[in-house]
């Protein structure tokens, strides 16, 4: 079983019908959109970013089989709903001043065909768009509580703060919910919820752990963020410094404490008490692995802290030959 690879076929369908789309869009979309899908292919090997947002309805397949030909089409929806999103994280991370409205008139094109995706699949009558409604409602409100510094020094990483994480990503699920609603299976779409927000959960931790150098400068407290704020007691983020992030990595072991959670994580995913899917526990198993090794080399380097300026020269040097 190989998570990445094995729907290769069914995703190429997929992004070639986004190309289709959009190759009808106006010449002053058109070529911008089409290089905008192609950054963000993951069929291409120069693409480092999140598969999850294109590969989760082929992962559902195993427990909530429909069409292929549907599950591309969701694909397709969710293909236009990642780039839609992406936009708007753009906007709400430029800097003030800086923002010259190009941007949002081309998601407004993604935000239609994403919803033309799933117009093709569900009547106007069904639950469906209640559950795509309140995805959208949880990404908000996320989005804006982080932007207002909801993130605060004294939030540790408890239940309802990773919860608020994970809605950063809630649209993801609104593929669980077309996926379980046409299996005739609504009973299952909040407990698969429960399953793709864990996931979630333990990328968003990566992603700001990734990210929080630039975070950082531009004033965004991130989850990541907050936590160094909480161990090293800082009360205002204008205040937070680089050198408070090492602190809070070398001297109060901030991966272990991520590690910790995606170990709850993956023992949620395997307890039965959410659909069992081998595709979306693999991928997990591989966010817990690159958080172990994170971690292992956050150790590695503490320990040559400890053993002094000389020993801790000799350590990188010889990592770096």
């Amino acid at each position: 079983m190989d998570y990445l690879h094995d729907f290769d076929i069914d995703l190429k369908s997929a992004f070639e019908t986004c190309k289709t789309r959009i190759a009808s869009y106006s010449e002053e979309f058109r070529d911008q959109t089409l290089d905008y899908l192609e950054k963000h292919n993951i069929l291409n090997k120069a693409f480092a970013g999140n598969c999850l947002s294109f590969l989760l309805p082929f992962w559902l397949q195993t427990t909530f089989p429909v069409q292929r030909e549907i599950c591309r089409h969701i694909v397709a929806g969710n293909i236009f709903g990642f780039l839609y999103f992406l936009i708007q994280d753009a906007v709400m991370d430029t800097l003030p001043g800086e923002y010259q409205g190009d941007l949002l008139p081309l998601g407004n094109l993604l935000y239609l065909d994403f919803f033309e995706q799933y117009r093709q699949l569900f009547p106007g009558n069904s639950p469906f768009w209640s559950y795509l409604n309140q995805y959208f409602r949880e990404w908000a409100d996320s989005v804006a509580r982080e932007r207002r510094g909801y993130w605060k020094p004294q939030q540790d990483s408890s239940g309802p703060e990773l919860i608020q994480l994970a809605h950063k990503a809630a649209p993801l699920k609104i593929c669980g919910a077309a996926a379980c609603l046409l299996n005739d299976n609504e009973t299952a779409i909040r407990p698969l919820a429960k399953a793709i927000d864990a996931v979630v959960i333990s990328f968003q931790l990566l992603d700001d752990w990734d990210d929080w150098r630039e975070d950082l400068e531009i004033g965004n407290c991130s989850f990541f963020l907050s936590q160094v704020m909480r161990l090293c007691d800082i009360k205002e983020f204008s205040t937070l410094e680089e050198s408070h992030v090492q602190t809070a990595v070398y001297g109060h072991d901030l991966a272990e404490r991520f590690m910790a959670i995606m170990e709850g994580n993956q023992d949620l995913l395997l307890s039965g008490s959410v659909p069992y899917l081998p595709y979306l526990v693999a991928y997990h198993q591989s966010l817990w692995e690159t958080c172990r090794k994170i971690s292992l080399k956050t150790q590695e380097h503490k320990q040559a802290m400890l053993k002094g300026g000389f020993y801790h020269f000799l350590y990188f040097s010889s990592k770096s030959t």
